[in-house]
């Protein structure tokens, strides 16, 4: 759980309670949440697969905008103000 949680790490999830942000921060790490489709998730999980990775997609639902754009979330896309073609 949280309380035993004491090695920094730097991770990037789809999502994370305040819980965990807080948690990792406490102890020195970072977490951004980021945005993955079906086919992101599986490039990442088996870059074999692929000759050449794939660009990763953009959140196109308005709640997934928002929810990755909020710094409260740590989303990637917070303090960014052009979305279309911003790589992360």
């Amino acid at each position: 759980g949280k309380a035993d949680f004491k090695t920094p790490i730097n991770i990037e999830v789809s999502r994370a309670s305040k819980s965990a942000i807080k948690a990792i921060e406490a102890c020195g790490g970072s977490l951004t949440s980021v945005y993955y489709n079906k086919l992101g998730l599986r490039a990442l999980t088996k870059p074999q697969k692929f000759e050449v990775i794939p660009r990763f997609a953009r959140p196109m639902k308005k709640k997934d905008i928002a929810f990755y754009s909020d710094e409260a979330n740590r989303g990637y896309l917070a303090g960014k103000t052009e979305v279309i073609g911003m790589d992360h």
